[in-house]
């Protein structure tokens, strides 16, 4: 151990090294009953939170197909049908995030509230009673009750992740956490595969596009009455639950016990801070790229590809299915490269560039084939779309290595500004495409959002950082000191032992 690295605990004495003393927890827990290879009730507790979750997204992401179903006036059935123009389109594609922004930040005061089981079953319930009674509303309401239900939906969805990230924190244990978080957040965007794939089918079959939400404001009642009646809060409060494995979640939560002392945050401390907002402006510029395909894609695909509505749901599954397979391939290479030595601004600011400049490259190029080709277009829409798989591995994990002990903050605040841009995005578009078969005005959104990619990318390579920022730890012993994010995993690493506090002192 060198004279420049101490670890000091409460009770015991000091080791050698983090190494050393994860190799000592393994061996005295290497009799410990095999829990984490048993499947248990967290696991169902897992996968019915990522089932409800799946099913709020594909909720929501299934109007960008059902609208275009709504407004095609071509179509002879018996189904009520809506002249509305691209901006009154645009309106109701961005009433969503009204009500989601709105709710963003409360949704975590609410959850501490009154308990994340129930704010979740209440808000899918209500949600799904909403989208279950739109045909209904837009019936006698036209566009605007329209956006009004998308608001409500919108205020609904807020606590979604705020619920799901209380719910994992109880139930998964530290050395489980990331694959049980990868599952949920997997389902919700599985969800976007399940809705793009099957709107389009069923507004082409005999329910028309009414159909859209009726099945899904079902199933998402359905989902609803799972929650409140299966999913619990804690382990303690599970009834039926084995008593070993209960108690194997609570005593892996008493010892996830690496606390580093960090001081109060302030607001000067938020606004001096420039790799905060160089994260808060990449998570604004990555939302607008992400909601300008979302909502833009299936319309594309519809006047400018000409493909029917029941191949456009299938094929604008292909860019989701690509992205959500991705991501396995891009996060298992980012940690590979960190376990290889290579440091992690390195690592979060390739996988950025890949997520973010890859898209932008793709969308230009679009724009020269598109009058050409029928294939090429949705290959290069695919890759676009894929590419963004790595910017997870790249902006978003960054704001925990950066603020680990503010991360419910840091999170919520560039959410929060984050989805103003994701209510612009849908608005703006509407504006430029005047014309929803003119491709010349659907170039200009693809130039502007790939320049958007490429400069929001390139004030995260100058101002980014892949080390904890310097407010995030307080030290009473020494003020000069850094903590690197391979310093916070180390630690995170050996989390079954209460540590007091690990620094770093600079020479």
């Amino acid at each position: 151990m060198s004279d420049d690295d101490t670890i000091e605990r409460s009770d015991e004495p000091c080791l050698e090294s983090p190494k050393q003393l994860k190799m000592i927890i393994k061996k005295k827990h290497s009799n410990a009953w095999h829990a984490e290879s048993c499947y248990g009730t967290r696991h169902c507790q897992v996968f019915l939170m990522a089932l409800s979750l799946m099913m709020g997204n594909a909720m929501n992401l299934s109007l960008p197909v059902a609208i275009i179903a709504m407004t095609d006036t071509n179509d002879a059935r018996n189904f009520t049908f809506y002249d509305w123009t691209t901006v009154e389109m645009a309106l109701i594609l961005s009433s969503f995030f009204w009500g989601y922004l709105l709710i963003q930040v409360p949704s975590r005061y609410f959850v501490r509230r009154y308990g994340a089981q129930r704010l979740f079953s209440l808000g899918l319930c209500c949600s799904s009673f909403v989208n279950f009674s739109i045909p209904l509303i837009v019936a006698y309401g036209d566009y605007v009750a329209l956006c009004a239900a998308r608001l409500t939906i919108g205020l609904c969805h807020a606590c979604f992740y705020a619920c799901t990230h209380a719910l994992l924190l109880k139930w998964a244990p530290p050395f489980e956490r990331s694959r049980m978080s990868s599952v949920i957040t997997g389902a919700g965007f599985f969800g976007t595969i399940v809705a793009m794939a099957s709107s389009g089918l069923i507004a082409a079959s005999s329910l028309g596009w009414p159909g859209i939400f009726y099945i899904f404001g079902s199933l998402g009642l359905l989902c609803s009455f799972v929650i409140f009646f299966k999913i619990v809060d804690d382990p303690e409060s599970h009834r039926n639950m084995c008593s070993r494995e209960r108690d194997y979640i609570l005593e892996h939560r008493r010892r996830e016990a690496v606390r580093f002392e960090a001081r109060k945050l302030t607001c000067c401390d938020v606004l001096l801070c420039v790799p905060l907002w160089a994260l808060i402006v990449t998570e604004c510029g990555s939302n607008w790229g992400t909601y300008i395909i979302n909502s833009g894609m299936p319309s594309y695909m519809k006047y400018i590809l000409d493909f029917n509505i029941r191949t456009n749901g299938l094929i604008s599954t292909l860019p989701y299915l690509t992205n959500w397979l991705l991501s396995f391939v891009f996060s298992r290479l980012s940690d590979l490269a960190l376990r290889r030595g290579v440091s992690p601004a390195r690592v979060r600011r390739v996988s950025n560039t890949v997520g973010m400049w890859g898209p932008a490259a793709a969308l230009s190029v679009l724009c020269l084939v598109d009058e050409y080709s029928l294939v090429a277009p949705v290959l290069l829409l695919t890759l676009a779309v894929g590419l963004q798989a790595a910017s997870p591995s790249g902006f978003v994990v960054n704001q925990i290595e950066m603020y680990p002990n503010y991360v419910g903050v840091i999170y919520s605040t560039a959410t929060c500004i984050g989805t103003s841009v994701s209510i612009l995005a849908p608005i703006v578009c509407g504006n430029i495409i005047v014309d929803v078969r003119d491709v010349e005005q659907w170039h200009a959104i693809f130039y502007i959002t790939a320049a958007v990619y490429f400069f929001i990318n390139l004030i995260f390579m100058i101002f980014g950082r892949g080390e904890t920022y310097l407010y995030d730890f307080h030290d009473t012993t020494n003020t000069n000191v850094s903590f690197s994010a391979q310093d916070v995993e180390s630690v995170a690493d050996i989390s079954n032992v209460e540590l007091v506090r690990t620094t770093r002192r600079d020479n």
